[in-house]
Parts: C-alpha cells; structure tokens; sequence
C-alpha cells in the first residue's frame, strides 16, 4: 500500500476520531441542510426515490453523508470535493468512505510550493486589489482564491489559499 498522502490522512483520522462524538453535531446544521436541499434531493428524484427510502435503495448512503457533511464542516474537503464523493457514493451502494479517500487521491492537491508560488505571482500581479484589502476591504480576497484556484486547477483548499494570501500581503 502506498503512504497517505498528510491531507488524506487527516481526513481519515477525522472520520475514525468524530463518529463516537456527538458535539460536532451542531456546526454540521448549515451543511447538512445545503447538501440535503441542492444534493440529495436531486439524486433521489433522478432515481425516483424518496428520501425515506434512500437508505433502502442505498445502504450505506446516510453515513456517508453524514461523514462527507463533517468534513465539509472542518473544512478539510471542499464543497466540490464533498459532492464528487457524493455522487460516487450514490453510484455505488456501500461504498466504503475512507477506503475512496485513500485509493481516489481526492484530496492530493497541489503541494504547498505549487500554492505559495501562485499566491505570490497572483497577488503580485494585482496591487490594486491588495490596496483594497489593506485598506479594509476583506472580501475582496475571493478575487485571490478565485484567480489561485484557476492556476491550481481547481485543485486548490480556498480556505488555505485564503489564508496563505492573507499572510502573505501582510509582509507586503
């Protein structure tokens, strides 16, 4: 077997590590409620299953959900990693979560150096929309994590590319 990769690890742990802790449950509400109303709901129709009947059609499904929904929630998958990894849970009835997360390789993404180098050349090319962050407009970072994402991509963390741009416009 191959190592893990540190991200995928992570991953796992969290899966082994939450499952007997119910505190988690709350911070999950917004997630859970998203998936459920854009996601599920849309696999469900397209089979015509109902949602009662999901776990029937697709054993397995609901834990997978609930641990995909996790993972969104501590941010250590994206959304569209979430829903790549619902999709294919929906497709094959008992898949085994952390086994797909290992062999898929879903969560190798770019190596910090591939991150830093796009953060650097990105937010350099831009000094104009570093002004506007420096000067308090925050939000103005999406511009960054939208740019840095097309370099790496699609592959890259948004909330480490965030992050990584923050930190580095405050050396600038």
């Amino acid at each position: 077997m191959k190592p893990m990769h540190p991200k995928t690890a992570e991953a796992v742990v969290a899966i082994i590590t939450w499952r007997s802790s119910a505190d988690v449950l709350d911070d999950m509400g917004k997630v859970v409620s998203n998936v459920m109303l854009n996601d599920v709901f849309a696999l469900a129709s397209k089979d015509g299953i109902s949602v009662p009947e999901i776990e029937t059609y697709r054993p397995g499904f609901t834990e997978t959900l609930r641990d995909l929904c996790f993972l969104r929630t501590k941010d250590i998958i994206t959304t569209k990693q979430l829903k790549e990894l619902l999709v294919k849970s929906w497709e094959n009835p008992g898949m085994d979560l952390v086994e797909e997360i290992r062999d898929s390789g879903i969560l190798e993404g770019p190596d910090d150096t591939a991150v830093d180098h796009a953060v650097k050349t990105t937010v350099d090319a831009n000094p104009n929309i570093v002004a506007q962050i420096k000067g308090g407009k925050t939000n103005a970072v999406g511009f960054f994590i939208g740019q840095i994402n097309k370099v790496l991509k699609g592959k890259g963390n948004p909330a480490q590319i965030r992050e990584k741009v923050l930190d580095y416009i405050a050396t600038l």
